[in-house]
């Protein structure tokens, strides 16, 4: 079952992803105490990229714009966020990113939900640019961070989608469904469940 949330939207907009807190005694409370939380049934355990948030917003016309944390990237090749990264993504991704627009739209059509889609966010980390091992060639010269070694190239790690309609409802893809829409589109590095179980 889905929830939404209502929000104004006129479009192409920026949506911040929520910041996660650092688990507590506090936060397992507040979630524990939570009025929704007897309706969740499944919780999905998933990987955390140690990278730099990064989004791709694609719109009615298919136009894709993109976001780090807390703003939209106006012009990405000229901005100072990891500029090469950002390049490489783009270029590799994009077309997947409105590959995910086409196959939400079928499939809200199909359950019924009448409502066009106005915008996708696909949320994730921009991620590598370093790989410390004398068998492979370091290529970048400015890794997004240099404490983990994922991969010598930049990539990017999509773990969310929020979806909003014409009307302003907003709600995010299920976690169920997320990996084999993200994988069939061509983002193949994506949060694949590692554990479902109960809380």
């Amino acid at each position: 079952m889905r929830a939404y949330i209502l929000r104004q939207l006129s479009g192409d907009e920026f949506i911040e992803y929520p910041t996660i807190e650092l688990p507590s005694q506090k936060l397992y409370s507040t979630i524990r105490n939570c009025d929704q939380f007897a309706l969740i049934k499944e919780w999905f355990v998933t990987e955390k990229v140690h990278g730099s948030n990064f989004s791709f917003i694609v719109d009615t016309n298919n136009a894709v714009n993109f976001a780090k944390r807390t703003s939209l990237i106006k012009d990405f090749t000229k901005s100072s966020f990891y500029p090469k990264a950002v390049h490489d993504v783009v270029a590799k991704y994009k077309h997947a990113a409105i590959e995910v627009r086409s196959v939400v739209c079928s499939m809200f059509h199909q359950e019924g939900i009448s409502n066009d889609v106005m915008q996708i966010n696909i949320y994730g980390e921009l991620f590598g640019g370093k790989y410390t091992h004398p068998d492979v060639k370091q290529v970048e010269k400015n890794p997004i961070f240099h404490e983990v070694s994922y991969c010598p190239h930049f990539d990017f790690y999509a773990f969310d989608v929020l979806v909003t309609l014409a009307d302003g409802r907003s709600t995010w893809l299920l976690p169920g469904e997320l990996d084999s829409i993200l994988s069939a589109c061509g983002f193949p590095v994506n949060a694949k469940p590692l554990f479902v179980g109960t809380f």
